[in-house]
């Protein structure tokens, strides 16, 4: 399921359509009023291609609007939510590298505090922070729009209670496997179970108290200690979604960024893209020579030599790997920064967990 199969199943996450929606809009020239150096040096980071180059344009332009506050239909950290779990729909969609991602948003952040942005929306990788990302966001966003939920189950008449009535299930459900599955977590030192037994502890507390709490409620949702979900009357065996035939194919997505004068080139698989999802494990002084330019031999050595396949080979997920890059680099990577700028260039750990609902 991607952006639109979200929109589609979820129209009354009203937070997360309006954001969904205002970062999928094709970038006008007008809005291209991001530095041009930052798009040109793409081209020397692992795995990228033109065809994806307006995925990367509507990235730092959503980012600028963020953090200029031209989006002011909810808080910033709420666009900063939806927007990491844009950048996330994306890199799954089209198999983007996270490793380019994670330098490009980076890059992209510092350049925009330095011309005058305010805040912070520090980027937030789905796939190294938890099992199951994209189950995990079905969760967090039940969470975060808990009284929205609860809205709709109470207006029978309403036109989205169907579809609210199946999200619920749909989590419960989620939250049952998973929380079976990975949780408790005690001994062991794998850091995405913890996160990942948090986001669900955090969905049954706000599922039993704002939900399963109300006597006018309780009746129509599964509880969460009980038979399994597909006995409770309300909550229907799943079925084939035919709504995956009607959502936009990776093709027909990139077909809209070239009517917007995005070059399109054949997709083609090669054994660096089948390794996209994978932060790649480099120096700092070589995350420096990626960012600035490669010169042609380094390239050549790094497509077609053992020391480019030991370069290009696969990491275990984590992180932590940027969090090794300090300010020098940011300072070298494109522009000096200002004495008196406080930029907050650290890959911090973005949390999920935004207020009291």
């Amino acid at each position: 399921m991607d952006i639109d199969g979200f929109i589609k199943e979820y129209p009354f996450l009203n937070n997360m359509v309006i954001a969904y929606n205002e970062f999928n809009k094709n970038v006008t020239d007008e809005e291209r009023t991001f530095d041009s150096t930052i798009m040109n040096n793409l081209k020397n980071l692992p795995d990228y291609y033109d065809k994806h180059k307006y995925i990367y344009e509507k990235i730092i332009r959503n980012l600028n609007f963020l953090l200029n506050k031209k989006y002011t239909e909810m808080k910033i950290y709420e666009y900063c939510r939806f927007l990491n779990q844009f950048i996330y729909h994306k890199k799954k969609k089209y198999n983007l590298n996270e490793f380019t991602i994670n330098m490009f948003y980076l890059t992209s952040h510092s350049n925009i505090i330095g011309k005058g942005g305010i805040g912070n929306c520090p980027y937030h990788s789905y796939d190294a922070t938890y099992k199951e990302p994209l189950n995990i966001i079905k969760l967090d966003n039940f969470h975060e729009n808990i009284r929205d939920i609860k809205r709709v189950l109470e207006n029978e008449i309403s036109q989205d209670h169907s579809l609210c009535q199946k999200y619920v299930c749909e989590c419960v459900k989620i939250y049952k496997t998973m929380h079976k599955k990975y949780c408790p977590y005690e001994g062991t030192t794998d850091k995405t179970l913890k996160e990942t037994c948090d986001i669900l502890e955090k969905f049954k507390t706000s599922y039993m108290a704002f939900l399963f709490g109300e006597e006018d409620i309780k009746d129509k949702i599964p509880p969460l200690n009980g038979p399994d979900i597909d006995d409770f009357p309300k909550c229907l065996p799943d079925e084939p979604k035919p709504e995956t035939e009607q959502e936009r194919s990776p093709a027909e997505d990139l077909a809209q960024g070239a009517r917007v004068g995005m070059e399109q080139q054949p997709q083609a698989t090669s054994p660096a893209s089948e390794q996209s999802n994978s932060p790649t494990s480099l120096s700092t002084s070589t995350v420096v020579s990626t960012m600035v330019g490669i010169p042609p031999f380094l390239a050549l050595i790094y497509k077609f030599t053992p020391v480019g396949t030991m370069l290009r080979s696969k990491n275990r997920r984590n992180i932590n790997i940027y969090n090794n890059l300090d300010d020098e680099i940011e300072k070298e990577l494109f522009y000096p920064s200002n004495k008196n700028e406080i930029i907050n260039s650290s890959l911090e750990r973005y949390n999920v967990g935004y207020g009291s609902v």
